[in-house]
């Protein structure tokens, strides 16, 4: 006879959001570090190199972003499912980013990360 947990396949969407923010909050933390190794390696190469930089950051800055609205997210679900979206962007740093995820623009696909220049 196996020892086999059942699964519960029905969870509260605040739980699973909270799991998503970590693992989102990993992958800013990663980012960052990688960040930091290409502008060693770019600012040995020149000027001419800082375009992947700061793209690099901003990717890190969105990944940041991305988790703690996450965050903000499951920390506000109330019981009817409903959240604070508004209230989850608000403490975001980039302010396009913030009025995507809050819902106050349209959102778009974005391709690539020109509107992070905009923040």
């Amino acid at each position: 006879m196996s020892a086999m947990r059942k699964i519960n396949t029905r969870e509260d969407l605040s739980t699973v959001l909270r799991r998503t923010a970590v693992e989102a909050e990993g992958l800013a933390i990663s980012l960052g570090t990688l960040d930091a190794e290409l502008g060693v390696m770019l600012s040995r190469l020149g000027p001419d190199s800082t375009g992947n930089l700061h793209m690099a950051d901003g990717v890190r800055q969105a990944a940041a972003g991305l988790a703690l609205f996450l965050r903000g997210i499951a920390a506000t679900i109330g019981p009817d499912g409903r959240c604070d979206a508004i209230g989850a962007a608000q403490q975001l740093g980039l302010r396009a980013q913030a009025a995507r995820l809050g819902g106050t623009t349209i959102a778009t696909p974005v391709s690539g990360l020109q509107d992070l220049w905009l923040d």
